[in-house]
């Protein structure tokens, strides 16, 4: 039995575009077409982390205490490296008083 899957346009963002086939076995992916976007937001966040650790006076290791946030989680974040959890963005900013 064929299944035939057809998604509209009202599905898709802007930002996607749909590629047959996976690359692992068979079905539909999705290519992301925003990851240099997304890189650059995540820049600008970790910036702005920065320069608030800074006007702070704060180190990283004394964010960890204030945040329960790892060391490595938090450097992450200012050097927009890796995928982190929202939870964790939300308690650096809220430690440095940054509102969205």
């Amino acid at each position: 039995m064929l299944l035939v899957l057809t998604i509209g346009s009202d599905f898709m963002s802007e930002s996607e575009k749909y590629i047959p086939g996976t690359k692992r076995g068979e079905g539909i992916t999705f290519e992301r077409t925003d990851e240099e976007k997304i890189q650059m937001q995540k820049e600008r966040i970790g910036k702005i982390v920065r320069e608030k650790m800074k006007e702070k006076g704060l180190s990283y290791r004394k964010l960890q205490d204030m945040t329960s946030v790892y060391n490595y989680q938090i450097q992450a974040v200012v050097k927009g490296k890796n995928n982190y959890k929202i939870e964790t963005l939300l308690r650096i900013l809220n430690a440095l008083d940054i509102e969205l």
